[in-house]
């Protein structure tokens, strides 16, 4: 009896066939999704590192100018900076980078307190400008920058 049930295979019915798709098909969708995120991951970090490497290459040529100098908004002008604003004792700058990276430099200097008069903090941020668009460095940002770097540098002379 066993016998003639094994060798009587008359195919797969239409249930078991669905069942199968639908299985096959939850597991590429896992799949999928995997791919996809991890292209997303890859395209962020991507522009993670790019803004980092931007922050550090503001950071040198803010650096090298500001320990030079006695006018730092002139300085900053020299750099690519358009605009300036006083807030208290700190002093904002803006800068747009260039167009393929679209992204957008925010520079604070800040005098710091303490024991030298010529310590001054420098908090440079790098924002994306597809996720939040400034022209006024007055402006509070409610965005995460994309990358931050800060540094007390020792001025050549005051804010």
């Amino acid at each position: 009896m066993l016998k003639k049930h094994l060798t009587n295979e008359c195919g797969l019915s239409l249930v078991e066939v669905l069942a199968a798709s639908v299985l096959l098909m939850i597991v590429l969708i896992s799949f999928f999704s995997f791919f996809i995120s991890s292209k997303n991951i890859v395209v962020e970090s991507k522009k993670t590192v790019t803004a980092t490497y931007s922050a550090q290459s503001e950071m040198e040529a803010v650096y090298k100018q500001v320990q030079n100098t006695t006018n730092i908004t002139s300085t900053m002008q020299g750099l690519g900076y358009t605009a300036s604003c006083s807030q208290g004792q700190s002093v904002k700058f803006l800068k747009k980078l260039s167009s393929q990276q679209h992204s957008f430099v925010m520079t604070k200097i800040t005098p710091t307190q303490g024991q030298s008069n010529n310590l001054v903090n420098i908090l440079i941020s790098i924002y994306d400008s597809n996720k939040v668009t400034i022209t006024d460095p007055c402006a509070s940002i409610s965005n995460t920058p994309t990358s931050e770097m800060e540094k007390i540098v020792k001025e050549g002379g005051s804010i």
